[in-house]
């Protein structure tokens, strides 16, 4: 599933009839109307929600459950080469070629998260009236009208959590998150920084794109080359976006050289794209044939009923090409511009974690106990806690591009 947005901004006419619940999309409610003395209409933001890891629609991610085990092995194996020779005579026995076990050991570390909500947040406004009366003024779900606010928050608690977990799963201890906060130079309120910092940085373990620029950084073959400044303007990439995806192409070596050009049981590696590059591609495909019928279809629907295998996935040379979300909202929160290209083996990003369902957007296992004791009067408490890690199954099977601009 693609970065989405969820909410509504189209109220329903319930008239002025007290205090009512509205539902919608499968019974999920969208706004509270409240009458007082002129009635109040809250409406649902909209929210965006991370691509589901879970989902996983073009098998990007390996999905490792490791159960109480510290640690997951991510592990492939290399085909043979060069096997035949002379036919030899007598018992000569020469045997030639090899297999090589390549083995990626992720670590585990425990993350946790911790919140509460008191209903005197409420108290004092018109929302109070959702409340009962007498010491029901103390509990969320004593009401119709509390329980459906009530579901309306933790739904939004449920996506909250499902996106800090992509944050953290994508870019956690990335050297230019604490390069910015040494800056100053973030492009979000600082308490809204604040929190980020510390999902990021308090743990030991690097995200997936963490260990895709180590990868460049130590020299490794395809993850070296970079997109000249001479190509960027401002938030736009300006080059030859079509000799770009070749030369990603042209970076891969040996079998996943093969694998790019062939496919492998009618299955092709991913081009990831960060927005300015995704953006380039597409307006590549609209202009290179404006007059024909396919590329008038794509100009005003985005869809030309050959070239999507998917919503938001097109295709160059076979490959699917995605928007790469997760570097798009890194931008957001740290005002980098992200120009980024990467390739990828299916399955060759691995995200182990100790719960057999991560459930991304469905709470994490989230535990919630409302205590309705005289000392709490009526606060929420809410937790979970998993471990997780993350590797790149051989490194040999990814190849990358990027010019990162950081924020001055």
């Amino acid at each position: 599933m693609p970065q989405e947005l969820t909410g509504s901004l189209f109220p329903v006419d319930t008239g002025d009839i007290g205090v009512i619940i509205n539902e919608s999309d499968s019974g999920r409610s969208r706004y509270v109307d409240i009458t007082t003395e002129s009635t109040l209409r809250m409406f649902e933001r909209f929210a965006i929600r991370e691509r589901s890891i879970a989902a996983n629609m073009l098998g990007i991610y390996a999905s490792i459950p490791v159960g109480r085990n510290r640690k997951a092995r991510f592990a492939s194996i290399s085909t043979p080469t060069h096997l035949f020779s002379s036919r030899k005579s007598g018992c000569t026995w020469s045997p030639k070629g090899g297999m090589r076990l390549n083995v990626q050991e992720i670590n585990l570390e425990a993350i946790e998260a911790d919140m509460e909500e008191c209903p005197d947040a409420f108290y004092g406004t018109c929302l109070e009236q959702i409340f009962g009366t007498g010491n029901d003024v103390r509990d969320f779900l004593a009401t119709e009208q509390g329980r459906g606010l009530f579901a309306q928050m933790m739904r939004r608690i449920f996506i909250g959590l499902g996106n800090s977990y992509s944050e953290l799963v994508h870019f956690a201890q990335h050297p230019l998150i604490s390069t910015i906060n040494t800056a100053g130079t973030y492009a979000v309120p600082a308490e809204q920084w604040d929190d980020y910092f510390d999902q990021q940085t308090s743990g030991e373990l690097g995200g997936i794109v963490t260990l895709l620029d180590a990868l460049g950084d130590e020299g490794y073959a395809g993850h070296t080359d970079t997109i000249p400044l001479s190509d960027i303007d401002g938030d736009d990439y300006v080059g030859d976006i079509f000799q770009l995806l070749n030369k990603l192409r042209e970076l891969a070596k040996g079998e996943f050289r093969s694998w790019v050009t062939n496919g492998y049981y009618q299955t092709y590696p991913v081009i990831l794209l960060s927005a300015p590059l995704y953006r380039a591609y597409e307006d590549y495909l609209i202009l290179t044939h404006p007059n024909t019928e396919s590329a008038w279809r794509f100009t005003f629907t985005r869809e030309d009923g050959a070239m999507l295998v998917m919503p938001n996935v097109l295709k160059f040379k076979s490959l699917p090409v995605y928007q790469w979300d997760e570097v798009n909202t890194f931008d957001a929160i740290t005002g980098c511009k992200s120009f980024r290209a990467c390739m990828t083996a299916p399955g060759n990003f691995g995200i182990a974690h100790d719960v057999e369902n991560v459930g991304q957007m469905d709470g994490m296992g989230l535990q919630m106990v409302q205590k309705l004791d005289p000392e709490y009067k009526g606060k929420v408490f809410m937790s979970t806690t998993q471990r997780w890690g993350a590797g790149i199954g051989d490194a040999a099977f990814s190849t990358q591009i990027k010019r990162i601009i950081q924020p001055s």
